[in-house]
């Protein structure tokens, strides 16, 4: 509860921190997830795919940086542990130089998994095929990312990005399991129309 209320703070902050507000922005990334946790192997084998779709819900921008709030969702697959389902809000920070940008991000959300093999529960002394529900869980993203700024707004960048998802096993003495992914992502502005403005047009 106390972190939902830390994220429902930044969003205020956003809205009050002095600065001009941008477009609202689309991003699609391709990534790699691998359960370890962060090091300076950014890339591991074998492929664990993955891909997540976002939107900036309100952004801040003061001379070279700006501060985000966003909102993601994804998918990836392993083998060890089926189909994940993530969705979470996320506070970014981007300082940008020219047209190169770096940022760092920090969120807090949802992770659902479910087992791809089947899942068998012992009934009445004998172990019987059961319908896998799937297990949630809490999930704190923190991520780094770098990238270029094209024409038009759109950028190409790479990111990293350590998960740490709970409860995992607290029977076993691993209350949290880490997972990084490994980003390549594009993003680029959307621009809504203003009503208003086309009444005064068409006045």
């Amino acid at each position: 509860m106390d972190k939902i209320l830390n994220l429902t703070m930044i969003l205020l902050l956003l809205i009050v921190i002095p600065g001009e507000s941008k477009p609202r922005e689309l991003w699609i990334t391709f990534f790699s997830e691998a359960i370890t946790f962060p090091s300076f192997r950014l890339f591991r084998i074998p492929i664990h795919p993955g891909i997540s779709f976002g939107m900036a819900i309100l952004t801040k921008q003061k001379n070279n940086h700006e501060h985000t709030f966003t909102i993601e969702c994804g998918y990836f697959y392993a083998e060890l542990t089926g189909h994940t389902f993530i969705l979470f809000p996320e506070y970014r920070w981007e300082l940008i130089i020219r047209k190169v940008v770096m940022g760092t991000d920090i969120g807090l959300g949802y992770k659902h998994n479910i087992f791809a093999r089947p899942v068998y529960k012992k009934i009445d002394r004998q172990y019987k095929k059961i319908i896998d529900w799937g297990s949630p869980q809490l999930m704190l993203p923190i991520g780094l990312k770098i990238g270029y700024i094209f024409s038009h707004e759109i950028k190409v960048y790479i990111q990293y990005r350590s998960i740490g998802a709970f409860p995992f096993n607290l029977k076993g003495g691993l209350p949290i399991i880490p997972h990084t992914t490994f980003h390549i992502g594009v993003s680029f502005p959307v621009f809504f129309k203003n009503h208003k403005q086309d009444e005064n047009h068409a006045l």
